[in-house]
């Protein structure tokens, strides 16, 4: 009987020139097309030999709840270089062991990151990724190591100057990469940058705590977020942080809450988001 290749037992990891085994899920791969002939046939069928090879995209997410080691390979890829933002992100590649061989998918680059967290829960990382192409080759990824997660009961929230309780947030870090430049080839040729835009949503209960972040000015006010896994602290900074007024919606029952829909944008002083 043959034996199935079970998901939990297969393994990942980023390659910057080392192969850095990552503990999550993760879904990159390759999505062919077909092409086929159009016009009259003089029947119904259709004809296999009709048909060719069309171009392919690499694409996927990684899903991790991510440690400190884990935030400092993928932010030079999300934010830039030592968390400062940089207008040209680099690439890195992907290798995954499927079983039945291992996988290289080249020259990726993170469009798209999604941090979150909610009360009694480890934070998560989602990055959608993109690249240029497969190979069947690359070594199998080891064991992930050991390490300490980071969980929403150690983050740190200010908004417009102050600490504030927060029942969830969600942190989107877009690239806007243009993922169909294929010119003339077969496979993307290359992946730039179109833009960047950084947002911010939080949920509060309405209390004396967060009630003053209702009708804030248009201008908006500096923001951090603070990550502590207990030995290790990392700390986003945001320019301003500008909310339009969504008033809090009155329940039959249990407390009242505020979601805060923000934008981040760079002031004289600060870029939008810059990580220490």
């Amino acid at each position: 009987m043959t034996a199935p290749h079970m998901g939990h037992m297969q393994r990942f990891g980023i390659n910057t020139g080392s192969v850095t085994s990552m503990f999550g899920f993760c879904t990159v791969g390759k999505h062919g097309t077909h092409l086929e002939r159009e016009g009259t046939r003089g029947t119904r069928a259709h004809s296999n030999t009709d048909v060719i090879d069309g171009p392919y995209t690499v694409s996927g997410q990684i899903i991790i709840n991510p440690t400190n080691t884990d935030l400092s390979l993928l932010e030079t890829y999300i934010i830039g270089a030592s968390g400062a933002v940089t207008n040209t992100l680099g690439e890195f590649h992907v290798v995954i062991d499927r079983g039945n061989g291992v996988y290289t998918y080249s020259n990726c680059k993170i469009t798209r990151a999604v941090y979150s967290g909610r009360q009694g829960e480890l934070l998560r990382l989602v990055c959608d990724v993109i690249g240029k192409t497969e190979s069947a080759t690359g070594t199998r990824p080891s064991e992930p190591t050991t390490a300490t997660p980071f969980a929403f009961d150690d983050i740190t929230l200010t908004l417009a100057s102050s600490a504030r309780e927060v029942e969830e947030f969600e942190l989107v870090v877009d690239n806007h990469m243009i993922p169909d430049r294929f010119q003339h080839q077969q496979t993307v040729t290359d992946i730039p940058e179109a833009d960047r835009t950084v947002t911010l949503r939080t949920v509060h209960s309405w209390s004396t705590n967060t009630s003053g972040l209702y009708s804030q000015a248009v201008g908006g006010s500096e923001g951090s977020l603070v990550l502590n896994d207990g030995t290790n602290t990392r700390t986003y900074t945001f320019g301003k942080l500008q909310v339009p007024d969504e008033s809090p919606p009155l329940a039959d029952r249990g407390p009242m809450m505020l979601t805060l829909n923000m934008v981040a944008r760079k002031d004289t002083d600060s870029m939008e988001i810059a990580r220490t």
